[in-house]
């Protein structure tokens, strides 16, 4: 049997084409939101929140989330004693959302003096 003079490169760059075609496929899945939040509308709603913010998502059967990750209230009183004052926070409740969590949330927030509050809403379109 006559040894090869040289490498085929081709199967490599056909497994390397489609790994890329896996990496750009699943790439457009984990940039969009993972936790589904029916936002209230409200006429002040800003579109564009310019500082780095942290998170608070509550689900319609009220799951609470910490920057997307599952957490209880108590979790989340602890996490956010060791806040800077100024962090800003986003809220983002689901409409249909138990409201006494709302509250339970804008307490802790209250108690630990964090005062830079949004509230995420859609911008009402009856203007």
């Amino acid at each position: 049997m006559k040894p090869f003079e040289t490498i085929n490169v081709i199967p490599f760059i056909d497994i390397m084409l489609v790994l890329l075609a896996i990496v750009l496929t699943t790439a457009s899945f984990i940039t969009q939101g993972k936790i589904k939040i029916d936002l209230p509308n409200g006429d002040q709603s800003q579109t564009e929140v310019k500082l780095e913010t942290i998170e608070i998502k509550v689900t319609p059967n009220g799951d609470l989330f910490y920057q997307d990750n599952p957490t209880t209230l108590s979790a989340l009183d602890s996490t956010l004693e060791g806040l800077n004052l100024e962090t800003p926070l986003l809220l983002k409740i689901d409409k249909q959302a138990n409201f006494e969590g709302f509250i339970e949330i804008l307490n802790l927030t209250k108690r630990y003096h964090l005062n830079n509050i949004a509230i995420a809403t859609h911008e009402s379109s009856s203007r």
